[in-house]
């Protein structure tokens, strides 16, 4: 039975890839990575954010032509970035010998937390 959570977990990595896991005080270990990706976050930006990509100044030339030209902001080169989620889909058990099931991990990159999004067991 596949199940949605919003969990947060605990963690370890090895060679760049989740090893074990904390949930709901059981340690899992992860047998095999079965798939990884990465999401980004595609939601229309707040209003404000709006406001500020699309911040301009209307700039007189001599020959009467008014163009728009970009008005740098402070700070804003970050904000152009999406925030991007680590996805990782792991089978892993509880314990040595406990059985085996399907867990996605996902690391957010903005919040820097680990919740366990879906569990296959």
């Amino acid at each position: 039975m596949t199940r949605r959570h919003t969990d947060q977990v605990e963690v370890l990595r090895r060679n760049d890839e989740p090893a074990h896991f904390l949930w709901r005080s059981r340690l899992y270990t992860v047998r095999e990575v079965l798939a990884h990706w990465v999401e980004t976050d595609t939601r229309w930006p707040s209003e404000e954010q709006a406001r500020a990509l699309v911040r301009a100044e209307v700039t007189n030339h001599p020959a009467g032509a008014d163009t728009i030209q970009p008005k740098p902001q402070p700070g804003l080169a970050g904000s152009l970035e999406l925030p991007e989620r680590e996805m990782w889909r792991v089978e892993a058990s509880p314990g040595r010998d406990g059985a085996c099931g399907v867990y996605d991990l996902c690391f957010d990159w903005s919040a820097r937390v680990w919740t366990l999004v879906c569990a296959e067991d």
